[in-house]
């Protein structure tokens, strides 16, 4: 079902473009109100993209699609690029629970949770001026963003100014003074 879709909006595409490669060879003899009088349903749209393509491609002239073809990663270049997103200045290890990643090849792995304390724009930026000063070529920009959000990490967040850890850690410093002050309360009602 899907290849018929494509199939349908390729087939669209292609009607369109000939249309307008078709328009392009008598836009330019002609006014706009002329052209809306001759042709029913053409759109002014319609005829500024005729302009537009005879300007820039010539009247009525074919243009082959650019051809885009796919470069696979090497698994050197991937290694090498989670090995730098994982160094522990950009991430932290949290001291409990894990998480577990389900592979493509449908293995589980369990990993620990981490937290990440950079932005992955950031991130990347660093990674490719490191790439640049070492003379090696990076992946793409997007390729790196998919590859961070594939390695799972939690970001860092600033609760105004505290680092996590210790805003977690007083939290738990006034939960046990609660628990001490209420038992308090009720051992001294006991006796």
């Amino acid at each position: 079902m899907q290849l018929q879709t494509q199939l349908y909006l390729l087939t669209r595409r292609l009607k369109i473009t000939t249309k307008v490669q078709i328009l392009s060879l008598i836009v330019e003899q002609y006014s706009k109100s002329e052209l809306l009088n001759f042709i029913e349903g053409l759109t002014i749209y319609k005829i500024d993209a005729a302009r537009k393509y005879a300007s820039t491609h010539g009247p009525g002239q074919y243009v082959t699609p650019p051809k885009i073809t796919r470069l696979r990663l090497s698994k050197q270049k991937i290694h090498h690029f989670i090995e730098f997103i994982s160094a522990p200045c950009y991430l932290q290890v949290v001291g409990f629970g894990s998480r577990h990643l389900k592979l493509s090849s449908g293995l589980t792995v369990k990993v620990p949770k981490v937290i990440r304390t950079m932005i992955a724009s950031r991130l990347i930026t660093a990674y490719n001026n490191y790439c640049k000063d070492n003379s090696i070529l990076p992946p793409c920009r997007a390729t790196q963003y998919k590859i961070i959000k594939a390695c799972a990490a939690s970001q860092l967040k600033s609760l105004h100014g505290l680092d996590n850890y210790i805003s977690d850690g007083m939290e738990s410093i006034d939960i046990l003074k609660k628990v001490v002050s209420n038992l308090g309360t009720k051992v001294s009602d006991l006796i």
